[in-house]
């Protein structure tokens, strides 16, 4: 509201905010750190509820009420599913003196899950909030599509320039500010941070004990092709958003990545053929899942023999006709009890390939060249480290 409504720069204006602690209204608002003067791109990265409550200020509560509303707040988003909640938003007239300051930091509202992820969906989408589906379509005995859920735009929030901003000051989040355990490497993520004390209705007031720890935001920030929302509710010791929905955000869109296939930022997904001549490295598939060594080697023309029974490759041979190589005999049993834990070899591997078989152990990979993979880190049969991005190294081959 305040990029479209007010004359500001967020680099250059700045708030004072009060070392932490702010008296407003006999309450008195608490920073999770003391700041003292911030840019309000800073506040914003840095998430301080005084800076936020002090721009409201320069605000009219009329115009905030309406980008609200716009946003999808306060109403069902119209969804494919039966019994969506609105929320909980007050109409102006019920405002009291200090709703929107206490709503700019989360408070005073009342926000499902879907209304929070699909606003900050509208970021990504250059300002166009969505209208959000789950079923794509729904076909006949003879598969013809007789309904089909095609991307349907509900409104125009914000303006593209906006938009764009705001996925600056988000992706910034991430890398600076108090979102940094949702950083993944190669992958730019934009998201923000959420803490917040759960309401009491007993005592019919905000629990200093029991919190709502959230994270939520987009990727790749340059591109954006996937949302996600973590709220962790009531969390043991640390609650700070950032420091347990993060992480889990982080470890999700790994997960995402890695099924999906998006390449780090700045590499290619180009895989040029080998030189006329040259024979592809031959990938060794021992500890793989039978489907997945399968699906290779049939990839690369090859004829495909299994011995024995289960679902992981033990052994593989090459089958021969005369010098040249015509397929591969796999020898399978049902348990390999360290496949998951050492690193599985990946030279010989396309990068699309590569991909495919770290996704199987939650791994995901930066890249350096193009073709097949010649040299990984860590080298196979070494030790996985959790959270520790894996190198390909790769040349036409």
């Amino acid at each position: 509201t305040a990029l479209e409504n007010l004359n500001i720069n967020l680099n250059n204006d700045i708030l004072y905010c009060e070392n932490g602690k702010f008296p407003f209204h006999g309450q008195t608002i608490i920073d999770h750190k003391p700041y003292g003067w911030l840019s309000l791109r800073k506040i914003l990265v840095n998430s301080s509820n005084i800076g936020t409550m002090k721009l409201m200020e320069k605000l009219n509560k009329r115009v905030f009420y309406n980008y609200v509303r716009n946003f999808g707040f306060g109403m069902v988003s119209g969804i494919d599913l039966p019994g969506e909640s609105s929320g909980i938003l007050h109409s102006l007239k019920k405002f009291s003196k200090t709703t929107h300051y206490y709503m700019s930091i989360g408070y005073e509202v009342g926000v499902t899950p879907l209304q929070l992820l699909n606003a900050y969906a509208a970021i990504a989408n250059g300002g166009r909030l969505m209208k959000p589906f789950v079923v794509k379509s729904v076909v006949d005995a003879q598969k013809q599509a007789v309904r089909e859920n095609l991307p349907e735009v509900i409104r125009q929030v914000i303006s593209p320039e906006t938009a764009a901003e705001l996925n600056s000051l988000l992706t910034d989040v991430v890398r600076e500010g108090t979102g940094r355990k949702a950083a993944l490497e190669g992958i730019a993520i934009a998201g923000k941070t959420g803490t917040a004390q759960l309401y009491n209705t007993k005592t019919r007031s905000h629990d200093k004990r029991r919190h709502l720890a959230s994270f939520v935001g987009y990727f790749p920030a340059e591109n954006p092709q996937f949302a996600l929302l973590v709220m962790i509710r009531q969390p043991r010791g640390v609650y700070y958003g950032g420091q347990v929905a993060a992480p889990c955000f982080r470890e999700m869109a790994r997960r995402i990545c890695t099924i999906a296939q998006l390449q780090p930022t700045g590499f290619t997904r180009s895989e040029p053929a080998a030189p006329p001549g040259k024979k592809p490295l031959l990938p060794d598939l021992t500890g793989q899942d039978l489907e997945l060594a399968r699906n290779i080697f049939v990839g690369r023309g090859l004829s495909i023999e299994v011995r024995g029974e289960g679902k992981f490759v033990s052994r593989q041979e090459l089958i021969k006709s005369g010098k040249e190589i015509v397929g591969v005999r796999l020898f399978v049993s049902p348990h390999l009890a360290r496949r998951k834990q050492v690193m599985p070899s990946l030279r010989g591997l396309s990068i699309k390939e590569s991909l495919s078989v770290l996704a199987h152990y939650n791994l995901v990979a930066s890249v350096e060249g193009h073709g097949v993979v010649v040299k990984q880190f860590p080298r196979a049969g070494e030790k996985i480290v959790p959270n520790k991005s894996v190198r390909l190294v790769c040349n036409p081959s």
